[in-house]
């Protein structure tokens, strides 16, 4: 990443992506608080052209304002976005987890009616034959997709059912053993009579 006037350029597999020039530009930047999170973020309207005539470039410019972005998250010492969506990402693992946990059968509509309930969004990636391939979870602004989500990536779309069957698995163990052990019958407390007391004869 290079810094070029008030946006960085990147190199991509598309090629360079020239500077954008918006300290010579007109615009306007104004604070914003999120409806239900209150996250404070930015919101910036540039004019596309700059003072000379010329256009600004606006090849990739999501990604090369979330690298400036980071950079001066990281100038003035506070979390930068991935820092903070790394921290969120065993959180988020635990509430699916607990969701599949509290279903008494498997239903990925009920799935995704039990994650907005927590403040989840849903996106669903479905192929042309409009078949789920695969989803990501929202929260706020932040995407968390399921491949990123759990161990051994056991809330992607092809592997929920089975995650959900192995966690109602150990939780009916748990209770068979339990009840087995509720009937088990409670020692007396009385002194064992040795066995040969019973035998023809006496000792």
């Amino acid at each position: 990443i290079f810094l070029c006037g008030s946006l960085p350029f990147i190199v991509s597999s598309m090629g360079l992506s020239g500077p954008t020039n918006l300290a010579n530009s007109k615009y306007t930047v104004y604070l914003h608080m999120e409806s239900k999170g209150k996250v404070p973020h930015l919101h910036a309207a540039i004019c596309r052209f700059d003072e000379n005539g010329n256009i600004n470039n606006d090849h990739n410019i999501h990604l090369r304002a979330q690298r400036a972005a980071e950079r001066v998250a990281v100038k003035r010492g506070w979390k930068t976005a991935e820092e903070i969506r790394s921290r969120n990402i065993p959180e988020v693992s635990r509430e699916c987890m607990e969701v599949l946990r509290t279903m008494p059968s498997w239903s990925w509509e009920e799935y995704k009616k039990a994650l907005a309930r927590r403040g989840y969004s849903v996106y669903e990636r479905k192929d042309k034959k409009d078949v789920l391939r695969g989803y990501a979870i929202l929260k706020g602004n932040t995407k968390y997709k399921a491949s990123e989500l759990g161990v051994a990536r056991n809330l992607m779309i092809s592997k929920l059912p089975r995650t959900w069957q192995k966690l109602h698995y150990r939780e009916r163990l748990a209770a068979q053993v339990n009840t087995s052990q509720s009937h088990r019958p409670e020692p007396d407390g009385r002194p064992a009579i040795p066995e040969r007391y019973f035998q023809s004869g006496g000792p």
